[in-house]
């Protein structure tokens, strides 16, 4: 249930930031789907939106190889950029600015994927 809770709580956050970012959103309410949400940001590079599909976990390490082919094969046909957005990679907390790898994909922490929707360089892999 606190996972549930915590879950809850990163999914609003997420969808404050791109909010404030005049961001559409299509959110989805099971958890059990290898995505959370879509979202494109108007005018995000060179007048041209971003899309991003987003799977959000606490823990952004223990996404499963079948979900992340599953978030891949979605980008793909979405012409979308797949981001697991989380809180921990582990049992480390997730830094700022940091992306970490998960089968291929990107996970990056709260405060980065806010830097991804401000278009925002400085990221480290």
């Amino acid at each position: 249930m606190i996972i549930k809770v915590m879950s809850n709580e990163l999914i609003t956050h997420m969808l404050n930031l791109a909010a404030s970012r005049r961001a559409k959103v299509l959110l989805v309410g099971d958890s059990s789907l290898s995505y959370d949400a879509i979202i494109r940001v108007p005018n995000y590079r060179d007048h041209e939106e971003g899309k991003f599909i987003i799977k959000v976990k606490e823990d952004a390490g223990r996404m499963s190889r079948e979900s992340i082919i599953d978030l891949i094969v979605l980008s793909r046909v979405s012409n979308s950029t797949p981001i697991i957005v989380g809180i921990n990679y582990g049992d480390e907390e997730m830094a700022d600015g940091v992306a970490y790898k998960v089968h291929g994909i990107y996970a990056v922490g709260i405060r980065t994927f806010k830097r991804i929707l401000d278009n925002e360089g400085g990221l480290s892999s």
